[in-house]
């Protein structure tokens, strides 16, 4: 009877909490183009009680192309692709009645498809008390303009991890070099000819996007740097 009772009670509390503790928009559905190199959906995550509400996170991305990369900004920090889900150390807090936003990104490396993740609220950072799921759809489609260029898979980077200068390979047609950060920000841009090389000692350890782009300005490829 008393483990009949518990049990009950923890059915109630996350039932309870799930209807307190809402994100808009629910479910999520996002299209957008090969050439972009990083794209976000803001949510907007409201505890509806009259006192504080504590929560964690996780994302399952079973269900998508394994090129394809996540991460979350949530209302505390912005994590890196390598995890997905939030730290037992880092819980989130909304005070009552407050709303926080949080920012799922995808970075799909050019690989087009269909695929959906799950953003699974937690009232624990045990990853097995989901009290809410939120379903996102993202479709990546080719380019429907025809100055898109095509993807050529020759072009690559050495070395890679980088320490102080990157060359490329196969890069007759790239006019242009990009660098961006892992959330997107642009931090460099090179003019290209080939068998240049071009200095990357001033980035800090971390992963990198390269974006490559020929005399047209359209994207050949987005390439992932590793700087040591």
């Amino acid at each position: 009877m008393r483990k009949t009772l518990l049990l009950l009670f923890t059915f109630i509390s996350l039932n309870v909490f799930s209807q307190d503790l809402t994100v808009t928009p629910d479910p999520v559905v996002l299209t957008l183009g090969q050439e972009v190199v990083d794209k976000k959906v803001d949510m907007t995550i409201t505890n509806n009680l009259g006192r504080d509400a504590e929560f964690y996170w996780s994302i399952d991305r079973e269900g998508v192309p394994v090129e394809w990369e996540f991460y979350l900004c949530d209302v505390n920090l912005c994590y890196t692709t390598a995890i997905q889900s939030c730290p037992c150390s880092k819980p989130n807090l909304l005070g009552p009645n407050e709303s926080g936003t949080l920012m799922m990104h995808i970075i799909s490396n050019g690989v087009v498809g269909t695929g959906a993740i799950n953003l699974a609220i937690l009232s624990e950072c045990d990853g097995t008390t989901s009290v809410l799921d939120v379903p996102i759809t993202f479709e990546v489609e080719i380019t429907s303009s025809t100055e898109f260029a095509e993807i050529n898979d020759d072009i690559s980077l050495y070395p890679n991890p980088a320490l102080d200068v990157i060359n490329l390979i196969e890069d007759e047609d790239v006019k242009q070099i990009e660098f961006y950060n892992i959330v997107g920000k642009k931090l460099k841009s090179y003019d290209h000819i080939k068998g240049q090389s071009h200095d990357v000692s001033e980035f800090s350890k971390g992963i990198y996007l390269v974006r490559l782009l020929n005399k047209s300005n359209n994207i050949l490829k987005v390439l992932r740097m590793t700087k040591k």
